[in-house]
């Protein structure tokens, strides 16, 4: 009779659970669960933390919220580099090969400016200049 009675238990503690109401029957035995509420740490929205009262409150909260300050630094930081902002550039972004939407160009391929005789003079002038000041 006691067992169906901790069955009955058991089954509305998993109705409540389904409910978002997180309980438990203690065996005697400790074990660690998840803790609510919490404080999580959000860079621009709750620097100095805000509680969240279960899992679903804190999904709802979206990406971006960590245990700690440091960690949700980190994360922004890392965020940030993969942005393009740091040197990684995003690489989602789709590439237009055939010259866009409106297909290739009209008047063909760009060719490139031929910059040949102003480097040549920009060479000569750096070697008069390395010249003039090595004389006697």
């Amino acid at each position: 009779m006691l067992s169906k009675a901790i069955e009955e238990v058991r089954h509305g503690l998993g109705l409540l659970a389904k409910m978002g109401h997180i309980y438990h029957l203690h065996p005697g035995v400790s074990y660690a669960l998840p803790e609510w509420p919490k404080i999580l740490f959000h860079i621009t929205s709750a620097p100095n933390g805000r509680v969240v009262n279960s899992i679903w409150e804190a999904l709802e909260l979206g990406y971006g919220w960590w245990p700690t300050l440091q960690e949700a630094q980190n994360k922004e930081g890392v965020r940030a580099q993969f942005m393009g902002r740091g040197g990684v550039g995003d690489r989602a972004l789709p590439m237009l090969a055939d010259g866009g939407p409106l297909g290739p160009r009209p008047e063909g391929p760009r060719i490139p400016n031929d910059n040949r005789e102003i480097i040549d003079e920009w060479k000569r002038r750096a070697k008069g200049q390395a010249g003039a000041g090595s004389g006697p």
